[in-house]
């Protein structure tokens, strides 16, 4: 129950490792999946508790890209062989980790940078991912993804205003650009009541408080 422990290390990279995602399938709970972070990060499986390890896949880059920062890896609850690695794309795997491919590639209705996902252990089919920019669901295991829209949510780094009556504000969001919105609007300020003015991970944005019309911004560093 967490007394004592024991390295599992058979069969995993020599050397410094860095972040170790891992995951017991609720299917077949010898199987364990991981991603390790490595010189040479890779996909590794073990089908004995962790006591032996195979490295499967460095090839894809939503499994091996900044593993540091991606680390989820979701077993399918009901099938051992299928396993999900979020990354700037949601990548799936139904041979046991050995290939992957896209989930929902062709109808790629979510917002990259796919950090969290959950799959409903009584029904499969049913998927819930957050990513940057919020939640999308999935009612066909992924095949297919609806952003979910009427989340009032988002992440501003920093936050400015200009002179105007009724001001605007202007702030960088978390992976979704640099906007402006009015203060106050009839009946509340909608979705469609905000301008995008930048791209990338917003950041600042101050207006010249002397003309209005002048704004300075920035994103990405």
């Amino acid at each position: 129950g967490g007394a004592t422990w024991r390295r599992l290390a058979n069969g995993l990279p020599e050397g410094e490792l860095g972040r170790i995602g891992v995951a017991v399938s609720p299917a077949r709970t010898s199987r364990v999946y991981a991603v390790v972070e490595s010189k040479r990060t890779a996909f590794y499986r073990s089908d004995d508790c962790g006591e032996h390890w195979t490295r499967l896949n460095d090839s894809n880059m939503n499994v091996t890209w900044r593993p540091f920062y991606f680390a989820n890896v979701v077993p399918d609850p009901k099938d051992f062989d299928r396993v999900y690695k979020g990354a700037l794309n949601l990548a799936v795997s139904d041979d046991g980790g050995l290939t992957f491919g896209g989930s929902g590639a062709a109808h790629a209705a979510y917002h990259s940078d796919v950090h969290a996902l959950w799959v409903d252990p009584r029904n499969t089919e049913w998927m819930v991912m957050g990513n940057d920019g919020g939640l999308a669901v999935s009612q066909d295991r992924g095949a297919t993804w609806r952003s979910v829209q009427n989340l009032p949510v988002g992440q501003f780094y920093h936050v400015g205003y200009d002179m105007d009556v009724p001001y605007h504000v202007y702030g960088g969001l978390q992976d979704n650009g640099v906007w402006r919105g009015p203060s106050r609007h009839p009946g509340g300020v909608p979705n469609r009541a905000w301008e995008s003015l930048n791209m990338g991970d917003g950041m600042w944005a101050l207006v010249d408080p002397a003309d209005g019309r002048t704004l300075y911004s920035e994103y990405q560093g």
